[in-house]
This record gives C-alpha cells, sequence and structure tokens, in this order.
C-alpha cells in the first residue's frame, strides 16, 4: 500500500522481466526455495552420513580394544596358570571371544651342537596368542617366554 494515495503501490518492471513493488524489496520465488531446501538436504544427508560412519567405527575400534585386552591376559597368563609346555590350546564361549594360544619350544642354535656341559637352567618358549569377536574383529599376539627347565 502506498503511504501517500492510501492505494495499492505502484509497479515497476524489472530487468529480469518481473514486476517489482515500487519500494525495491523482492522476495523469494517459489524456484530459489526448493533450490534452497535441496541444498540443505544434501549437507544434511552428508552430515548425517558423515556420523553414521563414525558411530560404526566407533563400534569396531571398542571391539578391537576389548579383543586386543583379552589378547594381553592369555599372554600374561601363559606359564602362571599351567606350566609351560608344547601344547596347541583354544576355548571360548558360542557368540563372545573365541581365542587360541600355541605354544612352541624354542631351541636356541647353540644349545642344539653343544654336546659338553650341563643343560640350560632356563628353557624358551614362543607363545603365539590370536582372539576372534564375534563381529570379526580380532587380535594377535606373541612373545617368547622363559620357563626353569624341569
Amino acid at each position: 500500500m502506498d503511504p501517500l494515495t492510501r492505494g495499492p503501490a505502484p509497479r515497476r518492471r524489472c530487468p529480469g522481466g518481473r514486476n517489482r513493488p515500487a519500494g525495491g524489496r523482492a522476495g523469494f520465488v517459489l524456484a530459489e526455495t526448493l533450490v534452497a531446501f535441496a541444498v540443505l538436504a544434501v549437507g544434511l544427508g552428508l552430515i548425517f552420513t558423515g556420523i553414521a560412519v563414525a558411530l560404526r567405527s566407533d563400534g569396531r575400534a571398542a571391539a578391537n580394544r576389548a579383543a586386543l585386552r583379552e589378547a594381553q591376559g592369555l599372554l600374561a597368563r601363559a606359564g602362571l596358570v599351567e606350566p609351560l609346555a608344547t601344547s596347541d590350546r583354544h576355548g571360548g564361549e558360542p557368540g563372545s571371544a573365541r581365542w587360541r594360544m600355541t605354544i612352541v619350544r624354542v631351541v636356541p642354535a647353540a644349545a642344539e651342537t653343544a654336546t659338553a656341559g650341563a643343560p640350560p637352567p632356563l628353557a624358551a618358549f614362543w607363545v603365539d596368542v590370536t582372539v576372534s569377536m564375534p563381529d570379526g574383529s580380532g587380535a594377535a599376539l606373541a612373545g617368547l617366554k622363559l620357563a626353569q627347565r624341569r
């Protein structure tokens, strides 16, 4: 409304062919609004996809940490609970972590060729531990353990 004449505001022709109010202010047309919503939808979709990938990666990392803790515990207990001896053990409950521990006696090359003298007081064992989680993640650790010769 024109404040001086109290009638409708006169319109003027724009270079684009659209009519604008005489005040010079123009609003958004439907096409511009739809494009803005499309850009917003694509941006939000990318953000939500990134969040979902980050959460999935965090879950996988937590499962790997749990498998690593289990493998570290098994490796630390090797030789403490039972005496070290060449063996291949496995265990775990269905639906939970499954583990396998392989223990192999290591004979140094110098000990194989030595014929004289008493055997060394310590025996060396290579302990290999593998833990598999139900989701497919897992961990594997290995270490050299020493035990008194029996």
